[in-house]
């Protein structure tokens, strides 16, 4: 994982009990959020010296976030975008046309 499973049970504020029966939920929407975000930029996955670019790790944390808050949600009609994962993801994508 890019990403810690603890670094996200921080981020989520949900138990850090290691093989919490919530973790493979948890990896599942790491895993959706990672796929989401990777799409959005339509190129390689962001990169620095340490790992995993701060702006794309941000918004793949958000959107499990969302994922983790709405997770029991019957209805797809409120859904708008995040507009913060936007900006956060804005200049990784490809042909922006700058």
């Amino acid at each position: 994982m890019l990403i810690p499973l603890e670094d996200i049970k921080y981020h989520l504020r949900v138990s850090q009990e290691p093989d919490s029966e919530q973790d493979p939920q948890i990896e599942l929407m790491y895993e959706a959020a990672l796929d989401y975000c990777h799409r959005f930029i339509d190129t390689d996955i962001p990169m620095d010296s340490n790992g995993l670019n701060p702006s794309f790790r941000a918004a793949v944390l958000l959107v499990i976030g969302d994922l983790f808050e709405n997770r029991e949600s019957g209805s797809g009609a409120d859904y708008s975008p995040n507009k913060t994962v936007e900006r956060l993801l804005h200049f990784h994508r490809r042909n922006l046309g700058v």
